[in-house]
């Protein structure tokens, strides 16, 4: 059985939003949510698997009935362990079992979701039922949209936690990085970041890659590490920065991964000029 870190199929078993990963930035067994198996999202990333440009321009409809019974039934299972009896996650060694968190994920962007709000009043009740971390994975451009922040009042203070993307210190490589949509700016993803530090922790996570064997300049990694200071300034509440580069294949060729060796040196600077906690995922 396959239980590396990069297996994250979003099918398992008949069910049609739950989905089992072993994550490897989660440190384990992750249960993922799709709140948007179209693929609807706001960012065009040159990185993502997925090809937007085929996608259906709006959210499918989503039964929260049928997710709340997906997620009991998952986390009952693991729970007793008859989830690992049948399936590919027989094998995961018995240090990687315990569920990690439930995440709000999915093939596009979460809070996209028209149904959002039902979605984190079910996997919130399911979070402290089954003693485990709720974590919405995002790329921050809606959040502080009304219908997700009142949402986002349901996270646990100072244990929830949001995940959210930046890929960028300034909107020129922002705009070559994630082609956003709908009149998003850098500004808007980082004035949401700001806000959501007042009262969330976060997560941070940033792709770094080559494109066109271009890789991020020495300009612009200093620009980032200044945007992170800013976001944390107030409230210090970033737990940790992701740096990560290429795990599955993009849907644009020109992507490339970064070597390990060069992530660590980046990591360092960040930790070095913000004091932040750096984690690399290669």
């Amino acid at each position: 059985m396959n239980t590396d870190f990069s297996d994250h199929s979003r099918s398992f078993s008949d069910f049609r939003y739950v989905y089992p990963v072993v994550s490897r930035r989660s440190g384990g067994l992750s249960i993922g949510i799709d709140l948007t198996a179209s693929g609807l999202c706001s960012f065009r990333c040159v990185y993502c698997q997925i090809d937007r440009t085929v996608l259906p321009s709006k959210a499918p409809s989503l039964d929260p009935d049928l997710l709340a019974v997906e997620l009991e039934t998952l986390l009952s299972a693991i729970r007793s362990g008859d989830f690992f009896e049948n399936t590919r996650f027989g094998s995961l060694p018995e240090e990687r079992r315990a569920v990690q968190d439930i995440a709000l994920s999915g093939s596009g962007e979460p809070t996209a979701s028209p149904v959002f709000q039902e979605v984190v009043e079910i996997a919130a009740a399911a979070a402290q039922k089954f003693e485990t971390k709720l974590v919405l994975i995002t790329n921050a451009t809606q959040l502080r949209e009304t219908r997700v922040a009142n949402a986002l009042q349901l996270f646990r203070p100072n244990y929830d936690e949001i995940w959210a993307k930046l890929d960028a210190g300034t909107e020129a490589w922002f705009k070559k990085m994630c082609s956003p949509q709908l009149g998003v700016t850098f500004e808007k993803v980082l004035t949401n970041l700001r806000l959501a530090a007042e009262q969330h922790p976060l997560v941070i996570q940033t792709m770094l890659l080559r494109f066109d064997d271009e890789e991020i300049s020495e300009q612009e990694i200093a620009a980032y590490i200044e945007q992170l200071r800013e976001i944390d300034a107030k409230a210090n509440r970033i737990r940790q920065v992701q740096l990560y580069s290429v795990a599955r294949t993009p849907a644009d060729k020109r992507v490339t991964h970064v070597p390990p060796e060069r992530l660590e040196v980046i990591a360092q600077q960040v930790r070095d000029a913000t004091g932040l906690k750096v984690s690399v995922f290669p």
